[in-house]
């Protein structure tokens, strides 16, 4: 059967590969309909089609064959780009986190056996992990993995993503008595070029140092991170200083540039003076833990500094008594994909006792909110959601009766919701109990800290903001910036796709801010500073 992609994929349509990408995703066929804006009748036509190129006869066998499809066909596109010369490249400041295994071998071969359960073990909770937050992952020969964030998708907390899987990992290893072997743990961030195109990093200086640092922590039994790492992710972990001493981690103590992470117990670093005080949040949290949730929505602009106000909302309501559960959301947009990311990162705040309570018969957002009620009956919890637009986001996939269930709940959320307002602006907006019917909205402006909003050159926050985009959505982005004598409509024209694939990717970038309405019925560059930035960007991608 595998002789079928290869001999079919050179006749595949663009439309036919976009719906081999959504089977390989798990997509439904009304769900594929929505997403590429066609009809249901449209999507069953080009199914049948698919299977007889394909050769096969089931919808299980065409998902399995999707995947080697769809890369033949990249590798196919790549190889034209070459040969035509092209030599586009992007920076994109990269985040990877390095599971080394100690050399000493088994003593004997029941050792060999059961350090492979273990390790097999191992290597499918950090897989499964980072898939949830969004990362991607290689195996190590050592029976270890190499995992990295920014690539091909960028969040705008790549950095807090690698440290909140390392702290992860180095919480469930201290669990694990019987493991025979240590793992060493290292977590380093640079600024890499990548070829425009690629979905793979290949021989980046950030491997490398994420390995050596992994390699070193094995005397301080404690994830090691290069300085760049804090610097991007300040509030998100505790950092524990290295100090030399007479001991076998003096090498380590005494190297420049390291900083290792802190237990899961310790409290993160917490400076609430730099936004203000936060004085609004002891009335906010004072409701949440009498039983009433409240909901917050953090709006700013520049987007990068939304990861920062809602870490340092998380460390103000500890001192409150709150436990801070962290949830990253994946870039990609299916509600359930999404929900099942949330879930896996919530087990690592969830006693065994409660995972086991779960039915697998309910929906994911029934069981996504019967697990957050489950969690703030200990303790009242503040759920912090890191996302561009992670507040409706997450409205969607709790839907309204999840929402109305944990209205008696002793929680508090916090919620990113970017947009564009055409200035600098950072706000929380306090939405009450239900934030999709809220009774009051008051939005309080916050005193910005100076905080570095280009780390190593990168635009992080807007890379992250175009890569979530739709094709022809970032497509039409692009060529707006590129072209700014043509008018928005003009473009449209050009890019050649099914009107309501356009209308779809019109309203997107209106949503996101990047564009409103002119004065002619048209549309236009919401503010030229953000235009220039994208240009920018495209000057790169289109580097000969």
């Amino acid at each position: 059967m595998s002789e079928h992609p290869s001999s079919a994929k050179s006749s595949f349509s663009q439309r036919q590969l976009q719906i081999l990408d959504l089977i390989a995703q798990g997509k439904s066929n009304k769900e594929i309909a929505a997403d590429l804006k066609i009809t249901y009748g449209t999507v069953k036509q080009h199914l049948f089609t698919i299977f007889k190129m394909l050769g096969v006869s089931s919808r299980g066998k065409v998902a399995i064959l999707a995947r080697e499809v769809l890369d033949s066909h990249q590798f196919d596109d790549i190889k034209k780009s070459s040969i035509q010369n092209k030599k586009g490249y992007a920076w994109r400041l990269i985040s990877a986190v390095a599971f080394v295994s100690s050399d000493i071998p088994p003593p004997n071969p029941e050792a060999v056996l059961e350090h492979n359960r273990q390790m097999m073990e191992f290597r499918q909770f950090v897989m499964k992990l980072t898939q949830a937050l969004d990362g991607r992952a290689m195996p190590l020969p050592d029976g270890g993995l190499l995992t990295w964030f920014g690539h091909p998708a960028a969040h705008l907390d790549d950095a807090d993503r690698a440290c909140q899987l390392a702290q992860a990992v180095s919480h469930w290893l201290n669990k694990q008595k019987s493991l025979a072997q240590p793992m060493g743990i290292g977590i380093a961030s640079h600024a890499e070029v990548v070829p425009t195109g690629a979905q793979d990093l290949i021989s980046v200086e950030v491997y490398r140092t994420a390995l050596s640092l992994a390699k070193q922590s094995f005397a301080l039994r404690l994830p090691l991170a290069n300085t760049l790492v804090q610097k991007l992710a300040p509030h998100c972990v505790p950092w524990v200083l290295i100090k030399p001493k007479k001991s076998p981690t003096k090498d380590v103590a005494n190297s420049a540039g390291f900083i290792a992470i802190g237990p899961v117990p310790s409290a993160p670093t917490n400076h609430p003076t730099q936004w203000g005080g936060m004085p609004f949040l002891a009335e906010v949290c004072t409701s949440a833990d009498g039983g009433i949730a409240q909901w917050l929505a953090v709006e700013s602009w520049p987007p990068s500094i939304t990861t920062a106000l809602i870490d340092a909302i998380g460390n103000e309501a500890m001192n409150h008594g709150f436990q801070p559960v962290h949830i990253r959301l994946p870039a990609h947009k299916q509600a359930d994909a999404v929900c099942s990311c949330v879930l896996a990162q919530l087990e690592c705040y969830m006693p065994s006792k409660l995972k086991s309570s779960q039915s697998f018969a309910e929906g994911n957002a029934e069981r996504l909110s019967k697990t957050l009620i489950d969690l703030s009956k200990k303790n009242p919890i503040v759920l912090l959601v890191y996302g561009i637009h992670a507040l409706p986001t997450l409205q969607t996939i709790l839907g309204e009766k999840g929402v109305d269930r944990l209205v008696g709940s002793r929680m508090m959320v916090a919620a990113g919701n970017v947009q564009n307002q055409g200035e600098p602006r950072t706000s929380v907006r306090l939405l009450g109990p239900r934030p999709h019917k809220p009774l009051f909205s008051r939005v309080l402006t916050m005193t910005v800290p100076d905080l570095d909003l280009l780390p190593e050159g990168v635009r992080v926050d807007l890379q992250a903001l175009l890569d979530q985009l739709s094709p022809v959505a970032n497509s039409l982005i692009f060529k707006a910036a590129i072209s700014p004598e043509k008018s928005i409509e003009d473009l449209v024209l050009e890019l050649q796709s099914p009107r309501p694939v356009l209308q779809a990717a019109i309203q997107e970038l209106a949503s996101f801010g990047l564009i409103l309405p002119s004065q002619g019925n048209g549309f236009e560059f919401r503010d030229l500073a953000t235009a220039h930035a994208i240009k920018q960007l495209s000057d790169m991608s289109l580097a000969a």
